[in-house]
């Protein structure tokens, strides 16, 4: 999936910010007769919350748990979140202004005609949360060096003295948190202040006065917006964190649902208003983006924040919506002109929600319907792509099979790594036969299992494993080859250049390595990454043949097709001039 952009393919969920818990940053004002023991302490409690905390959730494709868990980023207590309009809120011009991502905001990447761009995904999973969580030490004064006896008076001194420190450092405390809501406030983000104290300081009679002067000083909301926090064990620890975040999960609901909204009343508005038709013969000015353009941009954002909400089936609707919309807008060239620059993202995105529409079908076991999308997505644009002139001559042309092959290739194998089960296509012989006599029965049942036999499954309407998909990218991508060397020996003879844009970049890439070998990234300098993002094909797909073939010795046919890519690896490495793999796997 390293060909499309990770930020739309990743499973979104709700986003924790976590500031507060950095080495150095839980310790309260140093004071003379401050323990070392009790600073460790707190010390190994940020640790352990850092671990905690962000081994909630890890950003990956295929995620269909529900549990409340949040996408947790450590930041510092000062962080600024990006401006929603390029004018501050003051300013009067700031209802009429628009956002630095939109495409009327002419220093916009997307100005004019842009649809979106994984930045506005990245500003949504990294840069701006739902929740915000700030954890401080709440001061606590320090004791006096002398063991006092039960039987002294108290020291009115003593005692005037800490209420006087405690209310100066809580006031600082609260001003501190007030600064940081005014800025979440802004956003509509929920903020919660986790206070660590000593567990001395739990049982101190003046904590709960001070709580609620802090609540109230720095404004913090009244439902799960101040918890605290003394040093416990890891399983104390962990339980904490599954209270917090369920705590905080329907705050976080709430944020994405505003979100949805403020998009669906500017969609309605949006489609009220009159836009002029784009005029024939001037495709290369820029054009404000069309009233399509702008329909596709909502119903994704829209399709985005259900997915932020958990809510599978609206996503799934939005997409769809997005996706039939981006098919309008690829027929016809007045909207988007072949080859441009628009046109290339407009492609990624919607490869990018076929593959978001196949997994949440997936996720709800609808593996018929899964497919059934994926091969008309591919199907719709092999038509376009021969009106574009990037037909089945071409090497871009399966160049681009290949890749949606691949990507669904990989999406089953990181499903079938947790929880999607690939349905079994053997046929079932049904029991209605057992009433029969016993001669009937069995020339009935005979005769139903050679005819379910001779009809035979589509291998295109029926879901497989990952490696048959894998299997027709390895194909697709020898076909690719093939159509490049015939254009390469155009080019030679006739001494003409290609006409293709992509000619020369595909000059530079190794066919025989993208079909048979993986290079792990781990293992190259950064510079060379992009250059060797390469995918097992064939390999990849014996792998998975081998894993999947369930070997009987009364039927040796069923592995005829693993042996068979087997014999094709082997082919491709002798075309690649490695003679000793091609006999190790001539040999098997």
């Amino acid at each position: 999936m390293n060909s499309y952009p990770p930020e739309l393919l990743a499973q979104l969920a709700p986003v924790m910010f976590v500031a507060g818990i950095d080495a150095g940053t839980t310790s309260q004002p140093p004071t003379p007769t401050s323990s070392k023991s009790s600073r460790d302490d707190f010390a190994l409690l940020a640790s352990r919350l850092r671990e905690a905390l962000q081994a909630q959730r890890k950003v990956a494709v295929w995620q269909p748990e529900k549990a409340k868990t949040f996408q947790v980023i450590l930041v510092e207590k000062d962080i600024r979140f990006p401006p929603r309009k390029l004018v501050p809120p003051e300013d009067p011009t700031y209802s009429a202004a628009h956002s630095p991502l939109s495409p009327l905001t002419p220093s916009s990447p997307l100005h004019p005609d842009g649809l979106i761009a994984p930045i506005w995904i990245r500003k949504h999973t990294y840069l701006v949360p739902s929740v915000f969580v700030m954890f401080l030490r709440i001061y606590e004064f320090p004791p006096s060096g002398a063991a006092a006896s039960p039987l002294d008076a108290p020291d009115l001194n003593r005692e005037r003295e800490k209420e006087m420190e405690e209310r100066r450092q809580d006031m600082e405390l609260a001003a501190e948190v007030a600064q940081r809501k005014k800025g979440t406030n802004e956003r509509g983000i929920k903020l919660t202040v986790v206070l660590m104290a000593s567990r001395k300081m739990l049982d101190d009679p003046t904590l709960d006065t001070r709580l609620t002067f802090i609540r109230r000083q720095s404004g913090l909301d009244s439902r799960a917006a101040l918890f605290v926090l003394s040093p416990v064990s890891q399983s104390e620890l962990g339980e904490f964190v599954k209270s917090l975040q369920q705590a905080l999960y329907e705050p976080a609901l709430e944020y994405y649902t505003a979100h949805s909204k403020r998009v669906r009343r500017k969609r309605n508005r949006h489609s009220q208003a009159n836009h002029p038709i784009p005029l024939a013969g001037v495709s290369n000015i820029p054009r404000p983006l069309r009233p399509e353009g702008w329909t596709v941009r909502y119903e994704y954002k829209m399709a985005c924040f259900a997915e932020f909400r958990g809510e599978d089936e609206v996503a799934l609707k939005h997409y769809q919506d997005a996706h039939s919309m981006l098919v309008v807008m690829f027929g016809s060239t007045a909207i988007l002109p072949p080859r441009t620059k628009r046109w290339a993202e407009a492609k990624v995105l919607a490869d990018c929600i076929n593959l978001k529409i196949t997994k949440l079908y997936l996720y709800n076991n609808e593996h018929a319907l899964a497919l059934s999308h994926h091969n008309t997505h591919v199907r719709i644009f092999s038509d376009f792509s021969r009106g574009w002139g990037i037909g089945e001559e071409t090497f871009e042309y399966w160049s681009w099979i290949a890749r949606q092959y691949r990507v669904l290739a990989e999406l089953l194998e990181q499903g079938t790594r947790t929880t999607l089960v690939i349905p079994v296509h053997r046929p079932i012989i049904a029991n209605a036969a057992t009433s029969l006599p016993n001669g009937r029965a069995l020339a009935a049942s005979a005769l139903e299992t050679e005819t379910i036999r001779s009809l035979g499954i589509n291998p295109s309407h029926a879901l497989q494993h990952p490696g048959f998909y894998y299997f027709m990218a390895a194909k697709c991508t020898e076909t690719r080859r093939e159509r490049f060397l015939a254009a390469l020996e155009i080019e030679n003879s006739q001494k003409v250049p290609a006409s293709s844009p992509g000619f020369s970049n595909e000059k530079k890439v190794d066919h025989l390595t993208i079909i048979l070998e993986v290079r792990p990234f781990s293992c190259m300098p950064p510079s060379l990454v992009v250059d060797f993002i390469m995918l097992q094909l064939y390999t990849k797909a014996y792998e998975l043949f081998k894993k999947h073939t369930v070997v009987d010795p009364q039927n040796l046919t069923q592995s005829r097709l693993t042996l068979w890519i087997a014999y094709r690896i082997a082919l491709t490495y002798y075309e690649s001039a490695k003679h000793d793999m091609a006999i190790r796997f001539a040999s098997i």
